[in-house]
């Protein structure tokens, strides 16, 4: 009598969706937090936009943004991403009134060393 083989189970396929959506996340936080250099972290591909970004951020008393992700297309090698969203924010810069801007934005992301960064922002 043979033994029956045993069954190989491949491992779980992650859904990288929501690594996805948790980068983007950071880079909203970065923005509500006004620091340039956990923007930086999240987009280290930035380049010369990081001390603009830095400016803006030291100029406003506060910055409010939303981003509503609408899709999320994974490259079949699972190492890149394109996510299409809307982001609203409310920039209020130091001794003014909040300006409030609402436009799509696409957000081109890496995988690196396990975890999710954006390469470009469209």
């Amino acid at each position: 009598m043979t033994k029956p083989e045993p069954s190989i189970t491949p491992p779980p396929v992650l859904d990288p969706k929501p690594a996805v959506q948790a980068a983007i996340q950071r880079y909203a936080q970065a923005f509500e937090r006004r620091d340039a250099n956990a923007l930086r972290a999240v987009w280290p591909s930035m380049g010369d936009k990081y001390t603009g970004y830095k400016s803006a951020f030291e100029l406003a008393n506060s910055i409010r943004m939303r981003v509503s992700i609408q899709s999320i297309d994974v490259a079949n090698d699972g190492a890149s991403a394109l996510a299409r969203a809307e982001v609203s924010q409310d920039y209020t810069p130091k001794g003014a009134k909040t300006k409030s801007v609402t436009s799509p934005a696409i957000f081109h992301l890496i995988k690196s060393n396990g975890g999710w960064l954006i390469s470009d922002v469209q």
